[in-house]
């Protein structure tokens, strides 16, 4: 089993959190196994076990947004970065949603992809706000 403890050392922060597909809710993971996922239910101070294949595992970048918020991998940012005009609408900061590509996080904005900086806000996440990411 793995556990979403922090690491020890100066090493980021390994967490996970999972979409729970049967409830449609967002649960904090404590640890999970090739077989359950292990998450706490704040509402009744309790920790439960499900299927893994009940969920959407998502991992902590290790990275805060601009507000100090957690940025996870499914989580939609907004974001400031120099574009052509013809590839953004000049009234919309560009959006795009937190990937884990190979050994760092990008931003997938369907077209093209950016590394993952502090310098984003995310607004979002695929599961709850997938209206955020269309259009």
């Amino acid at each position: 089993m793995r556990s979403t403890r922090e690491m020890e050392g100066n090493m980021r922060p390994i967490k996970f959190r999972a979409w729970d597909k049967l409830y449609s809710q967002m649960r904090d993971v404590t640890m999970f196994s090739r077989f359950h996922v292990y998450y706490y239910n704040k509402e009744e101070a309790a920790e439960y076990s499900a299927p893994l294949s009940q969920f959407d595992l998502m991992q902590f970048t290790g990275l805060l947004d601009k507000n100090g918020k957690e940025i996870w991998e499914g989580d939609i940012v907004k974001f400031k970065i120099p574009l052509p005009k013809e590839k953004i609408n000049s009234e919309e900061l560009p959006r795009g949603t937190v990937i884990n590509f190979g050994p760092c996080f990008e931003i997938d904005c369907q077209t093209f992809m950016f590394t993952l900086t502090t310098d984003v806000e995310v607004i979002g996440n695929i599961y709850e706000n997938p209206e955020l990411i269309k259009g």
